[in-house]
């Protein structure tokens, strides 16, 4: 998931070829000389994977990733019982979710199925400050 048009080509080729029902990505992937820059999903230039998503029905799930790099440096080290389920998990995909929802995702393709897990990553539970 570092190219959009060669991910939606992957995503086209293996639900036509061999009957994927959707596809499952960590909710940031790592990029650049350092593995410091961090792709999210949310901007325009993500529409075209999207639009295929849309075209073939299938929802994408967005799994959660421990935080790596600099990343867990400045944030976990210190407090590394923090790291997965009780709180980075839902750190990461809940900024990478609400930034779809902000920058328009699904406003330009209303028709998107995206997956969240874990009971929602503390989205549920947060609506009440998200709204």
């Amino acid at each position: 998931m570092h190219d959009p048009k060669e991910a939606a080509a992957e995503l086209r080729r293996t639900v036509t070829e061999f009957g994927f029902k959707g596809a499952l990505v960590n909710d940031t992937q790592r990029a650049g000389p350092d593995g410091d820059d961090m792709i999210f999903y949310d901007n325009k230039e993500w529409d075209i994977f999207w639009q295929t998503c849309v075209e073939l029905d299938v929802p994408l799930y967005l799994h959660p990733r421990n935080p790596t790099g600099t990343m867990y440096e400045k944030l976990w080290k210190d407090r590394p019982w923090l790291v997965g389920p009780p709180l980075s998990f839902a750190q990461g995909v809940s900024l990478h979710l609400l930034g779809m929802v902000t920058n328009g995702t699904f406003d330009r393709n209303p028709k998107l199925q995206v997956i969240i897990g874990h009971l929602g990553e503390h989205i549920p539970f947060d609506m009440w400050r998200i709204k």
